[in-house]
């Protein structure tokens, strides 16, 4: 009995390998198929993170950039892509008007050299106009 006993367990352990099937994996498959994946979500987080500007939008960012840094006075700016306007506003209870002049006329000088810059070769002949206005009182009706 033991000797077929041991019979059977001899004969599964000679026939369980030839049973048996090993896969052995390739690694320069799995990096290949590594790098495969990451390329595709490399792709795919580039096309969702990509931003459209268009010239007048990129424009005014870089002139209000410039303009806003000045917090002496009120200032708006916009822009139709080949003209930019940058308007200073003062109160004309508390705010000179000579000093709002004065940071006009910088603006005038400035902003041509910031957009004559090589980096903003596309923004070379934007035309820029710089006003002064009054503010409006606050608690006054028009």
């Amino acid at each position: 009995m033991t000797r077929l006993a041991l019979m059977i367990v001899a004969t599964l352990l000679v026939c369980a390998p030839a049973g048996a099937t090993f896969e052995m994996d390739d690694p320069m498959q799995q990096l290949d198929e590594l790098r495969e994946a990451q390329e595709a979500e490399n792709a795919k987080a580039r096309s969702s993170s990509l931003v459209v500007l268009e010239k007048r939008d990129y424009l005014k960012m870089i002139v209000a950039n410039y303009v806003h840094g000045f917090k002496e006075f009120d200032t708006t700016v916009r822009s139709s892509g080949e003209l930019v306007e940058v308007g200073i506003y003062y109160r004309p209870d508390d705010q000179d008007k000579d000093r709002a002049e004065q940071l006009s006329n910088r603006f005038r000088k400035e902003l041509p050299l910031i957009l004559e810059d090589p980096v903003y070769q596309w923004a070379k002949d934007v035309a820029v106009e710089v006003s002064v206005r009054s503010s409006p009182v606050p608690g006054l009706d028009n």
